[in-house]
């Protein structure tokens, strides 16, 4: 019955989690129990029933595990916490994965740095973002992170130099259009209006509907 409900979750089927609640209903003892825990936190997770999924979680026995699938346990479930927003928890997990320097380490060093943006520790989370932000996975995300802290730091000079270096990387449209927003509003805090102008009407050219809700 495990090995059915296993393969229809790895298969990604509709009814993988229902298969292995069947298979925990009536062999809730099993050795493989753990691991159907493991399983339906995932199927969870990757619903964004967060919490449901750290109940599954919670039921998950670290014995069960091999050392591959207590790694991804623990990130999944920092992962989890961070989804709901228990900051706390999550950065634990993900700066012991970090220490572990294995799979886990760009993922949880960016995550780490969310959180410490999330939380208003700019310094860490600009040294985390810069960490990752030329891997593939966050090179579209971490420099826009990293932009943020730089105008929120006041450092508008810095922070149009990333925006300038990203607008010749071809970047897509929603991109280019956050990069506009953000150097038309550097340019106007360092007072070069006429600048400020000119990165504003790009922005407004990017989507004209921004300028009915746009302030």
């Amino acid at each position: 019955r495990f090995m059915q409900a296993a393969s229809a979750f790895y298969l990604n089927q509709m009814n993988s989690s229902l298969l292995l609640r069947d298979f925990l209903a009536d062999y809730s003892m099993s050795v493989y129990a753990p691991k159907a825990f493991f399983m339906l936190g995932t199927c969870a997770m990757n619903a964004g029933q967060y919490q449901d999924a750290i109940g599954f979680y919670n039921l998950c026995q670290r014995s069960a595990f091999s050392k591959k699938e207590y790694e991804d346990y623990r990130f999944q479930l920092a992962y989890t916490h961070m989804q709901l927003e228990d900051f706390p928890k999550a950065d634990s997990i993900f700066h012991e994965l970090i220490a572990e320097n294995g799979r886990y380490l760009l993922p949880a060093t960016y995550y780490t740095a969310y959180i410490d943006y999330k939380e208003g520790f700019t310094q860490e989370a600009m040294k985390g973002f810069r960490q990752v932000a030329d891997v593939e996975e966050y090179r579209h995300t971490a420099p826009f992170y990293i932009m943020q802290l730089q105008f929120n730091e006041g450092q508008f000079v810095e922070m149009l130099e990333t925006a300038e270096r990203l607008l010749q990387e071809n970047p897509t449209q929603s991109e280019k259009t956050e990069l506009y927003r953000l150097s038309a509003a550097a340019h106007y805090e360092l007072k070069n209006y006429r600048d400020a102008q000119v990165f504003y009407e790009k922005y407004l050219a990017e989507d004209p509907e921004i300028l009915r809700t746009d302030a």
